[in-house]
């Protein structure tokens, strides 16, 4: 799926992609600016009792930032054996962009991310041509 924000930068400071599941591969690729980029991370655990409550490490969950003055993304979502081996107690791999400090993973979300509907996402824009910190050094 393509999040695409015509007057609006993802913002890079305050957001991460992240990706969970136990047999998870994701890529993100847009637009920065005019040049295209891609990045992305994976996530492997062979055992529920591997998994730990709390940053994203690469064991049921990973991220990585997005790069400034992103405005486009396509999220490319994968596994790499189908969840067979983990199918007991993950059967699905999420990806998402959202506010770091609003996400706080729990191995529960293995099972049960697809009741969570709604994440927060920062969203940079600006009036006049001017960025922030140069607006709050003039007002």
């Amino acid at each position: 799926p393509w999040l695409w924000l015509f007057k609006f930068t993802i913002s890079n400071t305050q957001n991460m992609f992240t990706a969970v599941g136990c047999d998870t591969y994701a890529i993100v690729r847009g637009f920065q600016g005019n040049e295209r980029y891609t990045t992305g991370c994976m996530s492997i655990c062979d055992s529920i009792d591997r998994v730990i409550d709390g940053p994203c490490s690469g064991v049921g969950c990973c991220q990585t930032s997005i790069p400034e003055g992103a405005s486009q993304i396509n999220v490319t979502l994968s596994s790499y054996n189908k969840h067979a081996d983990i199918m007991d107690f993950n059967n699905c791999s999420y990806a998402f962009v959202v506010e770091q400090s609003e996400f706080k993973f729990s191995r529960k979300y293995l099972s049960d991310l697809q009741n969570i509907t709604k994440l927060p996402v920062v969203v940079d824009w600006t009036i006049g041509y001017e960025t922030c910190e140069v607006a709050q050094m003039n007002s």
